[in-house]
């Protein structure tokens, strides 16, 4: 025998079988399509269960013989490969809609093996009989098998969504797909919804969509996840069993999807007997065919919820399942949005109308043709009588039909087949009605073919055929409860840590040990570059309630411990990760909430056009998680400063242009929240409040301008005057200082940072800076570049060491 071989570099060839496979595995195993959620083997187990007649009313049959038909005709891979494919179509804790009712051991929730093939049965479920009723009428393409033997239909044309229903998830080369189910009720309104309100966004189909619903129920912790999921087709979603409690008992009756019960059970046990949960003096697993149901008794004086929140925090009690929407469309991998997958779907479903009505008019065509001929007949008997018993032949008879009444050779066979009580006055009539039928059925066909408004009618006929019949209601819940995190209070170690914030508003958490000086030298905990540079830093403790004024007035709570611990060198997250503020808002102060509030504690809020507002503090303890508006601002105006004060204390407010005015807080009167405020100082024409704080006495004021030049004057050098006066003379502003950009109340061991708009960032000691009066224009302290200008400057605490990249 003559072999031809052919020569190949190897990397090339790797490169090229590699591919072949990896795009195999994409299409041919892994990922589900889009249209029917289906991937190859469940789309030939459900076709070969079909062909073998074992539909909802049908007897079960052995799944060896299932499995034998589905390998032998067009799955050439292995039966335990098929079989576990099939089984996992039958689990309920597995899909949210089976598809095969399975008769036998097929596996649990605890993890046990299907008993094998030979011994369970199966059939198709009710509801996939909607993917499969139009499978004969010319709605989707067939391709050969594998061995050309027999005809495979490339996708199943499903009414329902399969790909949002049960989901999918699969690993394939390079990517992968973890589909969540949804609910059938939701889908399907979603649908109708979309069909008729085409330009429906996001927001609406979420209130008709709630998120994912799970076999196994569960409570869905927060809306974040799922808002990603359903806008880019990415997200984490957090799903936690649900459990009732006693006094001394904790009933788990659902658990997060996926997960093992028997698994979590043991992790339990196991953690009991390493003595790393406490409160818990027994479990067992009480669960039967009525429903699942964990019995964990805690110990005497022990919170049932608090030791369920801390099995959370431990065990798969809690879990994150990650969404990655990704389907085949036209073979093509592609991650879709929610919106994406409901719009392919209907798409889907017009294609399989509109061929189905292709197929029904021509069928319809077909039979009037046929009917036709028989009326025609019938109103002709003796004639066609006597011209059958004139042939010699049955060919001259068909023709002496064809040529007398111009028929076709079908209408002919039809006649000639036709039987003698069609002759019958009833039969007669009942073929007239036949042909009234199958011209409207025919004038139907046609108008809704040219007619795309009256497919979708008859999508959302059949969609809401399918909503009545299948549809049934949530099995998860969803909570957007604060208090439903996992992440309690209770389990939270209250220790020092520090709260830093950028200027371009990113925030982190440190722990204060980690930043605490040793042996003289700082820990570089703290990062400034010439893209950011921290703005606050604040020593709080993990369990504090920490405080967020914004420039736009508005306040935001969150506890210290909520904000992402990071290492020293990592930049923060977003303050928009953790409030809602709108374009261009940003968090001008960030105080610490008292644990107790005292009468005589107010915050005093300072403005650009001159406002003070005095509040109690006590209207800023309770925390709303959207946030209030903490002082109502008049239009261009914005929040400078935001401090508490007692009214014992004196103030200051420092302009742009060189004025700083120090008052008596008791000379502004207290105000409710959303109060506007009074005038704090009296400004000229373009001239706006650049900085506020207390004039602590023995302290100086530090004042910065935007040309690099600043000093410090004693606080005792400002007269004290009255709110809403002129002030006095803080600088003076020349062409060569240019204007002011902050002003501190500050220490001599206090540390100064100096960041300009081209990046340069100068880090200096106070002490070094000289003392001096008020009417001076100070010194030079940092030497600019041309067209450079001092943006911010930040004073920190003496034991805070902040490093400069």
């Amino acid at each position: 025998m003559v072999q031809k071989i052919i020569d190949s570099e190897i990397s090339n060839e790797l490169k090229k079988s590699y591919l072949t496979y990896a795009m195999s595995v994409i299409v041919s195993r892994a990922l589900p399509d889009v249209r029917d959620g289906l991937k190859p083997v469940q789309r030939r187990i459900l076709y070969s269960m079909y062909e073998l007649g074992l539909t909802k009313g049908a007897k079960t049959k052995k799944c060896a013989r299932i499995v034998g038909d589905v390998m032998g005709k067009y799955h050439p891979h292995g039966d335990s490969a098929i079989y576990g494919a099939l089984v996992r179509l039958a689990q309920n804790f597995s899909m949210r809609y089976t598809l095969i009712e399975g008769q036998g051991n097929f596996g649990s929730i605890d993890g046990d093996p299907p008993a094998a093939m030979r011994y369970t049965e199966a059939k198709l479920e009710g509801i996939t009989t909607n993917f499969l009723d139009d499978i004969n009428k010319e709605t989707v393409d067939f391709i050969p098998s594998y061995d050309n033997t027999n005809q495979e239909p490339v996708l199943l044309p499903t009414k329902i969504p399969n790909v949002l229903l049960n989901g999918s998830s699969g690993i394939a080369v390079g990517m992968a797909t973890n589909i969540l189910p949804y609910n059938l009720t939701e889908i399907m309104t979603c649908l109708i919804y979309i069909i008729d309100e085409p330009s429906a966004n996001l927001d609406d189909l979420e209130k008709i969509i709630k998120g994912p619903d799970f076999p196994t129920g569960g409570t869905i912790l927060g809306n974040k996840g799922i808002r990603d999921t359903h806008m880019t087709g990415k997200g984490a979603i957090t799903v936690r069993a649900n459990a009732e409690f006693t006094d001394n008992e904790i009933i788990i009756t659902e658990i997060p999807y996926l997960v093992n019960k028997s698994d979590v059970i043991l992790k339990i046990a196991s953690l009991m007997r390493e003595k790393k949960i406490d409160g818990i003096s027994s479990i067992r697993d009480e669960s039967d065919k009525k429903g699942m149901r964990i019995y964990i008794k805690t110990s005497k004086g022990a919170d049932p919820e608090f030791v369920f929140k801390h099995l959370c925090k431990l065990t798969e009690l809690q879990t994150t399942l990650y969404a990655n929407t990704l389907a085949l469309i036209n073979n093509q991998p592609k991650l879709f949005s929610l919106r994406e997958m409901l719009e392919e779907f209907i798409k889907f479903r017009q294609l399989i109308v509109l061929n189905r009505t292709k197929f029904l008019l021509k069928k319809a065509q077909e039979r009037k043709h046929i009917v036709d001929g028989l009326i025609i007949a019938v109103n002709n008997i003796d004639i066609v009588i006597d011209l059958v018993k004139k042939a010699k032949q049955i060919e001259e008879a068909k023709q002496n039909l064809k040529t007398k009444f111009s028929l076709s050779n079908i209408q002919v066979d039809n006649i000639l087949a036709m039987q003698l009580r069609r002759l019958t006055a009833l039969e007669q009539n009942e073929l007239k009605n036949e042909q009234t039928e199958l011209n409207q059925k025919i004038k139907d066909c046609q108008e809704a073919i040219v007619s795309p408004e009256k497919i979708l009618y008859i999508i959302k006929k059949e969609f809401r055929e399918i909503l009545e019949k299948f549809g049934d209601k949530r099995k998860t819940q969803i909570t957007v409860e604060e208090s439903q995190d996992v992440d309690d209070e209770d389990l939270i170690k209250d220790k020092g840590c520090l709260i830093t914030l950028s200027y371009n508003q990113f925030i982190k958490r440190r722990d204060v040990a980690t930043q605490q000086r040793r042996g003289g030298v700082g820990s570089r905990s703290f990062s400034s570059t010439a893209d950011d540079f921290v703005e606050t830093i604040i020593k709080a403790n993990t369990k504090d309630l920490l405080l967020f004024f914004t420039d736009h007035g508005k306040i935001f709570w969150q506890k210290a411990y909520k904000i992402q611990e990071m290492g020293r060198n990592a930049r923060g997250s977003s303050v928009r990760n953790l409030f809602n503020l709108s374009e261009g808002e940003k968090i001008t102060k960030i105080l610490i909430s008292p644990k107790i509030v005292n009468d005589d504690d107010f915050v005093l809020f300072a403005t650009e056009n001159g406002k003070v507002k005095l509040t109690a503090l006590s209207e800023y303890s309770n925390p709303r998680s959207s946030g209030l508006i903490a002082i109502n601002l008049r239009k261009k105006d914005k929040v400078v400063d935001v401090f508490v004060v007692n009214p014992k204390q004196s103030v200051f407010l420092a302009t742009k242009l060189g004025k700083l005015n120090k008052f008596l807080v008791d000379e502004v009167r207290a105000v409710g929240r959303s109060a506007i405020g009074v005038i704090g100082i009296d400004l000229k024409k373009n001239d706006k409040v650049v900085s506020a704080g207390i004039a602590n006495p023995n302290e100086t004021i530090l004042t910065i301008t935007e040309f690099g030049y600043g000093k410090r004057t004693p606080v005792e050098s400002y007269s004290l005057t009255h709110r809403a006066g002129v002030g006095v003379i803080n600088i003076n502003i020349t062409n060569k200082t240019g204007q002011v950009i902050k002003a501190h109340c500050v220490r001599s061991e206090n540390n100064l940072i100096i960041v300009t708009t081209r990046g340069m960032i100068i880090n200096t000691s106070l002490d070094q800076i000289s003392i001096i009066g008020r009417n001076t224009q100070g010194v030079r302290l940092i030497k600019l570049k041309e067209n450079d200008k001092v943006v911010d400057c930040t004073v920190f605490e003496e034991d805070f060491s902040v490093n400069i990249d």
